[in-house]
């Protein structure tokens, strides 16, 4: 039985400091262990001079890592949601799509090791999508700064009464889930930039397809580029408007005979 095809996106917006170590680490990891995995990094609209960095990166790297596609360069910032969504339509082929943030915040050998849980079996059907999450529990090491832990807490509380509440973690840069259920749901992503991870949360609920969150090790990077006052407040205006959205996606999912 052949294994399955996975395409990773990593969405990338001005990361040329913190990209190039990841994605050689990242790749050499994954051609060793993962040869069924390719890399697509997307630069989201990073500018000129950021844009040029990441493309001699990407291509120095794919010299001797086969794993990694050319870079997909978009001509204007789209958000982190639109990067991956960029990605990830131009898959063909792929069994499986993911991605993971660019930042290095989680492990390789996690990255590795949520892969290695997908079903084996492509026909398997509703093969589950895999949420990391970062749970503060024994033999799982979080590294985070309080106030970051906190304000991410109160934002997951949010989730989860308006819209999961079994999640924990709807954030957590790691995810991978079925191409056959990408394509069923994609007329109703739009692509909410920091807030994409909780509109696929409910868009994949929205047609009732397995979700399973996965401890991972995870460390806060320096360099961020959320915002933890604005940003946060952005993306729980987000929330309400996918929580009210969720509504009129039932009725557009029946439209559509889902």
């Amino acid at each position: 039985m052949s294994s399955p095809r996975i395409l990773l996106v990593i969405p990338a917006y001005r990361e040329s400091i913190r990209l190039p170590e990841f994605l050689k680490t990242l790749g050499s990891a994954i051609q060793k262990t993962l040869p069924e995995i390719r890399i697509l990094v997307v630069d989201d609209g990073s500018g000129g001079k950021e844009q040029s960095l990441t493309t001699e990166l990407v291509n120095i790297t794919r010299q001797s890592l086969e794993c990694v596609l050319p870079p997909l360069l978009l001509a204007e910032n789209m958000g982190k949601g639109g990067a991956i969504l960029a990605g990830w339509d131009t898959a063909e082929g792929y069994d499986y799509l993911g991605f993971v943030d660019a930042d290095g915040a989680v492990p390789v050998e996690e990255v590795i090791r949520v892969a290695r849980l997908l079903p084996k079996r492509v026909d398997q059907p509703r093969s589950p999508a895999l949420f990391a999450s970062r749970v503060r529990m024994r033999g799982k090491t979080i590294r985070r700064s309080t106030s970051r832990h906190l304000i991410g807490r109160v934002f997951a509380s949010m989730v989860g009464i308006l819209i999961d509440p079994d999640v924990y973690d709807s954030q957590c840069g790691l995810k991978f889930l079925p191409a056959s259920a990408f394509k069923t749901i994609r007329h109703c992503l739009k692509g909410r930039r920091f807030a994409f991870d909780v509109e696929l949360l409910a868009v994949l609920n929205l047609i009732k397809h397995p979700i399973l969150e996965v401890p991972i090790d995870w460390a806060d990077m320096p360099g961020s580029k959320v915002s933890m006052i604005s940003d946060t407040l952005k993306m729980a205006k987000a929330v309400f408007e996918i929580r009210n959205e969720a509504f009129s996606g039932k009725k557009l999912l029946k439209t559509n005979g889902f």
